[in-house]
């Protein structure tokens, strides 16, 4: 008879899962053996919240739930860092920790936490297992870790449990591991969402991460049947590309975006698909008038969306036809597209000179204003500005002295003066992956490669 972490690592690897991240103890060395022998991967890491955050982005990409490992204690509450950043990513998540032996558990003191009542605020499901019936319960976590919207669930496994034979009673069969399919949102929803999109006259679609990158294709039929400039949030990048004609931003109130903040204010209705508030820690999307096509409601605390159809978003494509046509038969000409272009444009400018109060560096203005004409410029204003913020902070380590970042800054504002889009994103991955070393632990900024002065040559001007 399999014991019951056997049965743990069978379901778990019957469900795909193939690696599992952690920082183990004594307590769960049971269900790791069982795990190798199930044919599960095993990354051993230094510390309990990086193996969650590594379950939360594998969570993310592959959409099944990542799996992270951790002892008991204090151990258990070091991963839930990962696991609760899990929860606001809407990452699927399956973190199991170690607990104390059933038999001991009355009397021990010895990081003892009630390790359910710890992980529940920011778990969709939380349970113990018992060894009766593991292959259910466990399948029953998965679903719920997997059902929309997603998100982590926790598993507490006491170590005499994980090494007792597990006693099935039958129940296990009849449990689906799988969610079931979304259903089609109700006609009279979808109705209403329809009749708002049939009366807009200046429109403007915003993609979030409640769309399933399966659906990239669908989403870009239906975004270019709208018609309207599209913005997608941060999470929600790749669903549209960014070199096609209607994308024209990331936004989310996150990334000092204003600029784009006021160029939605200026739409008579937000269109989100799949958009969820989870990523903006601005309340434009309580001011502004917005529709809603999502898989589970985003209504949350006193929030209510203007209208919302919550179901199979494209399933509901076959009900939106007439507004679709309604608005294709009045849809924006080429000359009010221009003009919300150079409202973006224009917005643009006003930081470059200081009106906004969004930014102050008087290299940075010059090299907005230079390029305010081109599109593709506005596009990389709001990292501009988180960057140029971060060089400021970097210069405190390291006063007087210029830093690899700093240079990429400089980097950076040349390309932007040339009209080079790439050259600047060039710039800004160079820097990022200087921060990720800093991060890690590899470089620091104090350490960094300084800059070589320049001669005082004249200047070639190209």
């Amino acid at each position: 008879m399999p014991t019951c972490a056997e049965v743990l690592a069978r379901t778990l690897r019957e469900a795909g899962i193939q690696r599992m991240f952690g920082l183990p103890g004594g307590e769960v060395l049971d269900f790791l053996e069982a795990a190798r022998r199930a044919g599960i991967g095993f990354v051993l890491t230094r510390h309990e919240a990086t193996a969650s955050f590594m379950a939360d982005v594998s969570g993310q990409i592959q959409r099944r739930p990542g799996v992270c490992v951790s002892t008991l204690g204090p151990g258990a509450v070091n991963m839930t860092l990962g696991v609760a950043n899990a929860y606001l990513d809407r990452s699927p998540l399956i973190a199991i920790t170690g607990a104390h032996a059933r038999a001991a558990e009355p009397y021990a003191t010895h990081q003892k936490l009630d390790l359910n009542a710890v992980y529940r605020p920011f778990s969709k499901l939380a349970l113990t297992l018992d060894g009766v019936d593991t292959e259910g319960k466990v399948r029953r976590a998965i679903r719920a870790s997997l059902t929309p919207r997603m998100g982590p669930v926790h598993i507490a496994l006491p170590s005499d449990v994980a090494r007792s034979p597990d006693r099935e009673t039958g129940e296990s069969a009849s449990v689906a591991r799988e969610p079931d399919p979304i259903p089609p949102a109700p006609e009279d929803a979808i109705e209403a969402v329809a009749a708002e999109i049939a009366r807009a006259r200046r429109p403007v679609v915003i993609l979030g991460l409640d769309l399933e990158p399966r659906l990239g294709d669908a989403v870009r039929d239906l975004v270019e049947a709208l018609g309207a400039p599209v913005f997608v949030t941060p999470k929600a990048k790749g669903m549209l590309p960014e070199d096609h004609p209607l994308f024209h931003g990331v936004c989310a109130g996150v990334a000092g975006d204003g600029v784009i903040v006021e160029f939605l204010a200026r739409a008579d209705l937000l269109v989100g698909l799949g958009f969820e508030p989870v990523e903006s820690d601005k309340l434009w999307h309580q001011t502004m008038k917005l529709v809603a096509l999502n898989p589970t409601t985003i209504a949350g605390g006193a929030y209510r969306p203007h209208r919302e159809a919550v179901g199979e978003l494209f399933e509901a494509r076959r009900i939106l036809e007439p507004a679709i046509a309604a608005l294709a038969a009045r849809r924006a000409t080429r000359e009010e597209v221009g003009e919300m272009e150079r409202i973006l444009e224009e917005q643009a400018r006003e930081v470059a000179q200081g009106r906004t109060g969004m930014a102050q560096d008087s290299a940075l203005h010059a090299a907005i204003a230079e390029a305010a004409h081109n599109r593709a410029i506005v596009r990389i204003v709001n990292a501009l500005l988180d960057l140029l913020s971060q060089s400021r902070e970097e210069s405190l380590l390291t006063p007087g002295r210029p830093t690899r970042s700093h240079h990429d800054h400089r980097r950076m504002l040349r390309a932007i003066r040339r009209g080079d889009e790439a050259g600047a994103y060039r710039a800004m991955r160079t820097h990022l992956e200087a921060v990720e070393k800093l991060v890690t632990g590899s470089e620091s900024f104090t350490r960094a490669r300084p800059v070589k002065a320049r001669s005082k040559g004249p200047r070639k001007v190209s």
